[in-house]
């Protein structure tokens, strides 16, 4: 009925749930974001044939969730990738008719200020409006003063008044693929698929997510992400409304 916490957004169990959250959070990009979830799936595709379980019987229940940040286009196109690239692993595996994972998208923590926390509705607003566009089928808005926190009734009352309102009076979620054809997105889609895949491809070639995790290659990889949108955020290139 509320919006919820940031430390609430856990909907669904490590088992059915590829959560790139954690690593939004540790600083990833959009396309190593993809790259992981791509990773993640891919090794819980192949756990669960050795187990000898079929295939068809697990993806209807898998969740992909991710971060959305503050560039709306940006993001909007995060999930058309991840529906697409989720596809084609799908079809590599010969499950092309099987659904791909459902997203649960949500406002980006790491977006929320804690100074004049007000303008915390607009961020929200304009992420809640790219997971609709983009398709996600279950979104959590974080209530505009959850930093430091606990929020407050109001701001979980905004927090779930601003997906009602998306939804039922600005009717966003009545198109399907509403951002198909628009050239900026359907290019911001290419390029992220493609920054992804590559992505993909390396953590495979070391050995699959679960062994550069061990490693540290994948803390380091997003430290790197980290330090440098820090950097563009200090130096006020990179906006954060």
């Amino acid at each position: 009925e509320h919006g919820v916490d940031a430390a609430d957004v856990n909907m669904h169990s490590p088992q059915d749930c590829l959560d790139t959250l954690r690593h939004h959070m540790a600083g990833a990009t959009e396309s190593q974001e993809l790259a992981i979830a791509l990773a993640m799936l891919v090794e819980l595709l192949r756990s669960v044939e050795e187990q000898g379980r079929d295939l068809a019987d697990v993806l209807p229940s898998l969740v992909m969730r991710f971060g959305i940040a503050r560039d709306t286009f940006l993001e909007l196109a995060k999930l058309r990738t991840a529906r697409g690239l989720s596809q084609r692993i799908l079809e590599a595996c010969d499950l092309a008719e099987a659904p791909v994972p459902a997203i649960h998208a949500v406002t980006s923590p790491r977006t929320l200020a804690k100074r004049d926390p007000w303008v915390n509705m607009l961020r929200a607003t304009t992420q809640c409006f790219a997971a609709i566009l983009g398709g996600a089928e279950a979104i959590t808005c974080l209530p505009y003063d959850s930093v430091p926190g606990p929020a407050s009734e109001l701001g979980r009352r905004v927090a779930r008044n601003t997906q009602l309102i998306l939804d039922e009076e600005c009717h966003l979620g009545d198109v399907a693929d509403a951002g198909g054809g628009a050239y900026a997105l359907e290019n911001y889609t290419r390029l992220l698929a493609e920054q992804a895949w590559e992505g993909f491809q390396e953590i495979e070639k070391l050995g699959g997510y679960s062994a550069v995790t061990a490693s540290g290659w994948l803390a380091d990889w997003l430290q790197q992400s980290h330090g440098e949108r820090r950097e563009r955020i200090r130096k006020r290139k990179m906006p954060i409304t």
